[in-house]
């Protein structure tokens, strides 16, 4: 089976480019709710930086990692952020997406980083603001709801096993900062 992959692209900002990846049984079919995804971030997103949610992607086959055609569909999205306040680069939150796949005894999971977000989203602690922590989880439930069933964590091939996808089934925002790091650093 085939599943396709969709990005969001982030563009700016002091540690270069970046991308957000998403897989969905049908790409065309998830673009949008996607790009309605990216435009509710944009609103916590420094303004500086810049999501580009394409009309085209990626058509991988699940169990060997092959590409094996590229999918269009939707139309394009470009989103500047809109918070004009301080950051800090490679901090942002995370979603934690659950399926109820099992893969080599482990449960399959994902995760979504969303990096960089203004600094007026957390605490004096650095902690997220539970108005954020809940805003981002209604944002990912809507993405899941608008979506059903297309939206999946793929766990990629490894040695003799095959990847497969699994469909996610619930999700949570940690109330915790999370921070990226390069491998430039």
């Amino acid at each position: 089976m085939t599943i396709d992959r969709l990005h969001i692209e982030l563009v700016g900002g002091p540690g270069g480019n970046g991308v957000v990846t998403f897989y969905a049984l049908d790409g065309p079919a998830a673009q949008p709710a996607v790009k309605a995804f990216a435009d509710r971030w944009h609103n916590i997103l420094p303004n500086d930086v810049i999501l580009n949610v394409p009309n085209v992607g990626d058509t991988i086959d699940e169990e060997t990692g092959d590409l094996v055609d590229v999918w269009t569909g939707g139309t394009v999205g470009g989103f500047t952020g809109a918070d004009a306040g301080s950051w800090a680069a490679g901090v942002g939150m995370r979603i934690n997406w659950r399926t109820a796949g099992i893969v080599r005894s482990r449960r399959v999971q994902g995760r979504t980083f969303l990096v960089p977000i203004g600094a007026g989203c957390f605490e004096n602690n650095g902690l997220p603001k539970a108005l954020y922590v809940d805003g981002i989880g209604d944002w990912a439930s809507e993405l899941v709801s608008a979506t059903p069933g297309n939206l999946v964590v793929w766990s990629r091939p490894v040695g003799d096993s095959f990847g497969s996808a699994h469909p996610i089934v619930s999700l949570s925002v940690p109330v915790e900062s999370t921070m990226l790091r390069t491998r430039r650093t």
